[in-house]
């Protein structure tokens, strides 16, 4: 089951486009590292996430009841007291618990709640011992030596640390708390080798899920299961560590590249057929033709080429199909007719966005040749 799920979102700050079409979920036992360039809105994500900012569009669902925390890279963190007492703080109900078993240690020398106030107790301490009582103080020990604090420091004010001595203290708190999601937002920043190398074991066996962002791809080798790729207007997701995504995204590239460029030398013998007979005998189908490329080039330039050049395909395989099946029938002798059918200009690109220019952004002003244009733009875009 998905802890979280995140639909179609989108981040914008006035007429700047931050992100958009941001799509995923996390499950239990997910580890699940974001990456991207600089600027692309990783660190915005994550507060959307938390809860801390709204998106512009979109939805993100929580499971009822889910246990987030969230390691910022600002070191804002509400804690006061010592380095112990913050991380104690997280075990407060061990103490209250701890105390009842004191006074009922206390009646027990009554006979006549003897009975009673014993199988209490066994009840109470059975509960005490299964959720870590007897063992917490060591484990805030382990998680505070880990990242690099000394027995000496457990007892530094909070107020005197430095901001990296702070971020560390919440990340140790955060830990302890054992939240069903993670959000670490550069969590080796204020890390030492070893501190970072005992966070990706820590990580790596633990059992709740976490998102988490950082430059530092070997700790992503060894802390993540799952990567989020953001682009501009999209995502990826790649099953596997960091060299994993590595390999997966190389692999990718290249068939996608193999396709665009069948696609491309497919597109430019269509092209020559137009310029050698748009003013010839075959006028009618080379304007068929140039009807075609035109919805082509609108759609690369309103949903890029690669996006343009999928549905291409994709309507390619559709009329291939049809193809197969009528040459099929006519081969059997069934009687044939035609079918009638739609024909692709009209849904082809509907939920296209519509421009006032024939040919987006990088058209031209209606009342030139549409056929000098279409030509003119649909070559400049295969020579890039």
């Amino acid at each position: 089951m998905s802890l979280i799920t995140v639909s179609s979102l989108a981040k914008s700050y006035g007429p700047t486009d931050i992100f958009s079409g941001v799509s995923f979920s996390v499950v239990k036992g997910a580890r699940m590292a974001i990456v991207g360039p600089n600027g692309i809105g990783k660190t915005t994500l994550m507060r959307i996430l938390v809860g801390t900012d709204e998106p512009t569009s979109g939805a993100v669902s929580r499971t009822r009841g889910v246990r987030i925390g969230y390691l910022s890279q600002e070191a804002d963190f509400q804690m006061t007291g010592t380095i112990w007492t913050a991380c104690e703080s997280v075990f407060d109900h061990f103490k209250a618990e701890q105390e009842e078993l004191h006074r009922l240690e206390g009646l027990m020398s009554d006979p006549a709640q003897a009975e009673e106030v014993m199988e209490r107790y066994g009840k109470l301490q059975e509960e005490f011992e299964r959720g870590g009582g007897y063992t917490y103080t060591t484990k805030i020990r382990q998680v505070l030596t880990g990242l690099g604090f000394s027995e000496e420091d457990y007892q530094l004010d909070l107020d005197h640390l430095s901001g990296g001595q702070r971020t560390r203290g919440f990340l140790a708190r955060l830990l302890l708390e054992d939240p069903d999601l993670l959000l670490l937002d550069e969590p080796t920043n204020h890390l030492d080798i070893a501190a970072v190398e005992w966070l990706e074991g820590y990580l790596s066996q633990w059992e709740g899920a976490a998102i988490i962002i950082s430059h530092d791809r070997f700790f992503l080798d060894k802390a993540s299961n799952v990567i989020l790729e953001m682009f501009p207007g999209a995502t990826e997701t790649y099953r596997g560590n960091y060299s994993a995504y590595l390999k997966q995204r190389a692999e990718r590239m290249a068939r996608r590249q193999e396709v665009f460029d069948s696609e491309k030398e497919k597109l430019q013998k269509e092209m020559e057929y137009i310029r050698k007979n748009v003013a010839g005998q075959n006028v009618l189908q080379a304007k068929g033709k140039l009807k075609r490329l035109s919805r082509i080039i609108q759609a690369i330039e309103q949903i890029g080429m690669e996006a343009a050049l999928k549905q291409k395909m994709e309507r390619d395989r559709r009329r291939n199909f049809r193809h197969h099946f009528h040459s099929q029938r006519r081969g059997s002798g069934t009687p044939h007719q035609r079918p009638a059918v739609a024909s692709a200009p009209a849904a082809q690109f509907a939920s296209a966005p519509r421009t006032s220019r024939t040919l987006g952004r990088h058209g031209h002003p209606h009342g030139k040749s549409q056929s000098g244009i279409l030509l003119t733009s649909f070559y400049s875009h295969l020579q890039t």
